[in-house]
């Protein structure tokens, strides 16, 4: 319903809580606060933004309540925070710090990446992302982290050293699957169908190139060396793949009577499809 103005020293929660018919939220982090026990009509925050006034249109009442009730003591805008246990996550994606012993787990529900010790097994740190996480990567050197999003038209890219969210890199779609290609660039492609894959400068937020396609929540992976970039379709689809080639040319553009889905061997660089029609793979230089 509205966002408080900020009014420097009037109020901790000036011009950070925003108040919907459901509930108050975190207007920063667009993150729900406290979730009111029945929708209401109209509301209006007044003595200074310190309390908020709502009306029950089935109640037929208005109700007062202390806005630093409805904040609860949280602390407003701030991404990280100290995880709870590793049993109350739940990780669609793990990856592996090539310069610490650490792991990072994405958790599609809480909207967070998990900082994990794999000795102890112990959740040590996480930091909020975007809306809808959908995908979890990390840069060759250790550097930066990054997440695509389905709810967000953006990348998030999180130290990791620190495990800090730096900032969104926009993209022009969402982004359902993620792909490094160096330290540099980063390659992306969006949901649904006639999905299109665009690659990326980290630095410069511009995207360098793109290529239309008619792919279904297609698939990505990209060489070590981060010279050439494979697309692939959800199998689900029974589409063909095709081979999306940042510099030089690569001639992994093999196809297979059911769509595939795409590996690279870390160490040959070399590129692997698997039919999903049969066991066999099939094995394409790149």
């Amino acid at each position: 319903m509205r966002l408080s103005p900020p009014a420097p020293g009037s109020h901790p929660s000036d011009g950070n809580v925003a108040v919907s018919t459901a509930g108050a939220i975190d207007a920063r982090l667009l993150t729900r606060l406290t979730t009111f026990a029945a929708p209401v009509a109209a509301g209006r925050l007044t003595a200074s933004d310190h309390e908020l006034w709502t009306f029950n249109q089935n109640a037929g009442a208005m109700t007062c309540t202390n806005l630093a009730d409805l904040v609860g003591g949280k602390t407003l805008g701030v991404r990280e925070s100290a995880p709870g246990p590793l049993a109350n996550h739940g990780f669609a994606k793990l990856v592996a710090d090539p310069k610490r012993p650490r792991l990072y787990g994405l958790d599609t529900l809480k909207q967070v990446v998990v900082e994990i010790d794999p000795a102890t097994g112990a959740a040590l740190r996480q930091v909020l992302v975007g809306s809808g996480p959908t995908d979890l990567e990390i840069d060759p050197t250790g550097t930066f982290l990054y997440t695509g999003h389905s709810g967000t038209q953006g990348l998030a890219q999180i130290d990791a050293e620190s495990l800090t969210f730096k900032r969104f890199i926009p993209t022009r779609y969402v982004d359902f699957d993620v792909a490094l290609l160096g330290a540099d660039r980063i390659a992306v492609i969006d949901a649904w169908e006639w999905t299109t894959p665009s690659l990326i400068d980290v630095g410069t937020g511009t995207m360098l190139d793109s290529q239309n396609g008619g792919r279904y929540e297609g698939q990505l992976a990209a060489t070590t060396d981060g010279k050439s970039l494979f697309v692939a379709d959800n199998p689900a689809s029974r589409r063909r793949p095709s081979s999306v080639t940042t510099s030089p040319r690569a001639s992994c553009n093999r196809r297979a009577r059911a769509a595939p889905r795409w590996w690279v061997a870390p160490a040959s660089g070399r590129c692997w499809q698997r039919p999903t029609a049969r066991a066999s793979s099939t094995q394409a230089n790149a």
